[in-house]
């Protein structure tokens, strides 16, 4: 007996792609190799995973803040948190806000 799944394609959720080089949020079900769809804004809810551009770096991060302080969090133990004071925060320009994830089979 044969067996047909018919797979429709998707609509993007996001503005753009990204490929995740890293382990980094592994513990949110993002793995290296991923691409995980971007919605472009500059401002995130604290707990959603945004992407943020760091020095020359890109990070996709869980941010939390507080009054004082916003703090970028992997979701992954071997990494760590990076703390920001408000002002300090002033240097990092959040891209996007996480919309979905594509895992690649392998």
């Amino acid at each position: 007996m044969e067996q047909h799944q018919s797979a429709q394609a998707e609509e993007p959720q996001g503005d753009f792609l990204m490929l995740v080089q890293d382990d980094s949020m592994k513990n949110a079900g993002i793995r290296a190799g991923d691409r995980v769809e971007i919605a472009a804004c500059d401002h995130v809810e604290p707990g959603q995973i945004a992407l943020v551009k760091v020095g020359g770096e890109y990070w996709l991060r869980v941010l939390w803040e507080d009054r004082n302080f916003k703090i970028l969090t992997p979701a992954n133990p071997a990494y760590m948190n990076e703390i920001f004071t408000r002002d300090e925060f002033a240097g990092v320009q959040i891209i996007g806000r996480a919309v979905a994830v594509r895992h690649t089979l392998k």
